[in-house]
C-alpha cells in the first residue's frame, strides 16, 4: 500500500532537506579553503584517485567527512553487492541527481543509442553513502593493480599507454634534447622528454607534458587566461601526473605542492579572481583531464563486476525517495547556497 504524504508531512520533509543541504553547502566551504594547504591539497588528490567520475563537489565532499575512503556506495546498493553496512556506522553525505525522463518540447522521449530514454538532471538532493570500510561482507572482484615497479623502471606498458593518448590527441612525442626534464610546444604540436633519464623518470614526466596536453592547450575553450600563473599551470600537470602515476603503481613526489598557497595568490591578483575561485576552477580541470585519461586507459567492460557495482550506486543516487520537493526548488536552494558561500567569500579584486 502507497504512503499518502500529507501536506505537514511535505514540510517537515523540505526543512529537514534543506538543513541538510545548508551543513553540506558549509562542509564545501570548508574543503575549498583546506585545499590552499600543501596537506589539504594532497589529501584530496588522494580522494580523486579514488573517485575520478565524481564531481568535484562529492569529491571535497568525501574528503572532508572521511579521508580515508575507497569506494562508496548506498546502502541498498552495498546490500545487492553481498556487503552489510555495520550497524551504528555513520553515512557520508552528498550531492545527488534528481532526474526525470527526458523529451523534446513536444513531449517525445528522448532515446539514447540504447534505445532507452535518458534521463535529465532537474536538481540536486543529499544523498547518504557509506564507505566500503565501513561493511562487513565477500571481497568485490577488483581490476588488476599494476603494483610498484622495481627502482628505474615504469609499470609494463605506461610510456606506450601516454604515448598513445597524447598521439590521440594530435601531439608527436620523442626523446630528445631538451633545456627542461620535458617540454610540450603546442606550436608544432610535440611532446619533448630529455634524453638520459632511466625509464621510470621518464614515463612520469611524460606523464606531467600529457597534463599540459590535456589541460593547457590554448586552443581548448578551458585554457586558462594567458597571464595565468606559471605556478598554477605546473601544479595542475603536476597533480594530474600524481594521479595518473598513482593509477598506474608508479611513487610520485608530493614536493611540487609546497608553494601552492603563493602561486594560488598570485594567479588570483593577476586574474582578478579570489584564491577559492582560482583553487576551485583548478581542481575541477584536474578532476576532468584525469577522468577522461582514465576512462581511455581502462573503463572496465559491462560485465566487469566494478561496472555493475557502478550501475547499482548511480541507481540509488538518481532515484528520489518520495516524497519529493519541486526540482525548480531544490534548484533555487542550492544556488543560493553558493551564492552566500561567493559573498562570504569577499569580493573579487
Amino acid at each position: 500500500m502507497t504512503k499518502v504524504w500529507s501536506d505537514d508531512d511535505k514540510a517537515r520533509f523540505t526543512a529537514e532537506r534543506d538543513e541538510k543541504l545548508t551543513q553540506m553547502q558549509e562542509q564545501l566551504a570548508s574543503g575549498v579553503q583546506h585545499l590552499m594547504a600543501t596537506d589539504g591539497w594532497v589529501a584530496w588528490l588522494k580522494i580523486a584517485r579514488h573517485f575520478h567520475t565524481y564531481s568535484l563537489n562529492n569529491q571535497l565532499l568525501i574528503s572532508v567527512q572521511h579521508p580515508q575512503a575507497t569506494q562508496v556506495a548506498g546502502y541498498r546498493a552495498w546490500q545487492a553487492s553481498g556487503r552489510q553496512v555495520r550497524r551504528g556506522e555513520t553515512g557520508i553525505r552528498i550531492l545527488a541527481p534528481i532526474t526525470k525522463p527526458a523529451t523534446t518540447e513536444d513531449g517525445t522521449p528522448i532515446l539514447n543509442q540504447n534505445g532507452k530514454q535518458r534521463r535529465s538532471i532537474v536538481g540536486v538532493k543529499p544523498a547518504t553513502v557509506f564507505d566500503i570500510s565501513q561493511t562487513d561482507g565477500p571481497s568485490l572482484a577488483q581490476q588488476p593493480s599494476q603494483g610498484r615497479p622495481l627502482q628505474g623502471q615504469a609499470p609494463e606498458g605506461m610510456w606506450d599507454n601516454l604515448h598513445q593518448y597524447a598521439t590521440q590527441a594530435g601531439f608527436s612525442v620523442t626523446i630528445g634534447a631538451c633545456q627542461a626534464e620535458g617540454m610540450t610546444d603546442f606550436r608544432d604540436r610535440s611532446v619533448t622528454i630529455r634524453d638520459g633519464f632511466e625509464q621510470a623518470h621518464a614515463t612520469t614526466v611524460l606523464a606531467h607534458e600529457v597534463g599540459h596536453v590535456t589541460m593547457h592547450n590554448p586552443q581548448d575553450a578551458h585554457e586558462p587566461a594567458r597571464d595565468y600563473c606559471r605556478g598554477m599551470i605546473e601544479v595542475e600537470a603536476e597533480s594530474f601526473a600524481w594521479l595518473v602515476n598513482d593509477d598506474w603503481g608508479l611513487d610520485s613526489s608530493t614536493d611540487s605542492f609546497a608553494y601552492l598557497a603563493g602561486w594560488t595568490t598570485q594567479a588570483a591578483k593577476q586574474q582578478h579572481k579570489t584564491p577559492t575561485e582560482i583553487l576551485t576552477a583548478s581542481a575541477e580541470r584536474i578532476r576532468g583531464a584525469v577522468a577522461r585519461y582514465l576512462t581511455f586507459r581502462h573503463e572496465p567492460g559491462p560485465d566487469h563486476p566494478s561496472a555493475a557495482l557502478r550501475e547499482q550506486i548511480n541507481y540509488s543516487l538518481t532515484h528520489t525517495t518520495p516524497p519529493t520537493t519541486p526540482a525548480s526548488r531544490t534548484l533555487r536552494i542550492h544556488a543560493a547556497l553558493q551564492s552566500r558561500h561567493r559573498n562570504a567569500a569577499g569580493p573579487t579584486r
